[in-house]
C-alpha cells in the first residue's frame, strides 16, 4: 500500500523544520552504527535519527499534535547531510505502517517500489506518504540537508 495525504499546512511544516535545523547533532544516533536498519544487500544506510524520547518537548508535542487522536508508536525525525542516504530496504520495526511527512521542498530523493516499478516522490512540506511495511523503498544520496518526519503505527 502507498497512499498519499496533506498532514500539515506547509507553514507548520517549514516552520518545523527550522527548529529542527538548529538541533545540535548530539540529538541523533547514526544509524550506520546504531539500530542500523541496513540496505536489502546488506550493507549499511547512512543517515541520522532523532526518536521521539530524545527530541525536545516542543518539538515533541508539535509533532503528536499532527496526530492528535490517532494511535502513534513512534515519531522519528531523520536527518541526511549532503551524500547520506538509504539504499533499498524494508524498514525493521513490528508495526504495519509507516508515515513520511515531508519537511523540506523540491528533493527528489524518496523512491518507493510500486507493482508497476520505482516511483519517486518529489519532498513538499506538511505532504506525507504512508506505506506498509513491506514496501521497498530507499532514498538517493541527497544533494543539500534534508530532513523527514517518520511516524510509526499499527493502524490508520
Amino acid at each position: 500500500m502507498i497512499a498519499f495525504e496533506k498532514i500539515v499546512s506547509s507553514e507548520r511544516a517549514t516552520d518545523l523544520l527550522k527548529k529542527v535545523k538548529e538541533l545540535d547533532d548530539a540529538y541523533f544516533i547514526d544509524r550506520s552504527k546504531y539500530i542500523p536498519n541496513p540496505c536489502l544487500d546488506g550493507t549499511p544506510n547512512k543517515y541520522l535519527s532523532m526518536s521521539d524520547d530524545a527530541m525536545p518537548k516542543e518539538i515533541y508535542d508539535e509533532l503528536y499534535s499532527w496526530f492528535e487522536g490517532q494511535e502513534v508508536e513512534q515519531i522519528l525525525v531523520n536527518r541526511y547531510y549532503p551524500g547520506m542516504h538509504l539504499g533499498p530496504h524494508i524498514d525493521s520495526n513490528l508495526y504495519e505502517y509507516v508515515t513520511v511527512v515531508f519537511l523540506d521542498s523540491e528533493l527528489d530523493v524518496l523512491n518507493l517500489e510500486s507493482p508497476d516499478g520505482w516511483v519517486t516522490v518529489t519532498d513538499e512540506p506538511g505532504k506525507a506518504v504512508t506505506i506498509t511495511r513491506d514496501v521497498v523503498h530507499s532514498v538517493s544520496p541527497v544533494p543539500v540537508m534534508r530532513h523527514s518526519i517518520i511516524v510509526i503505527r499499527d493502524q490508520l
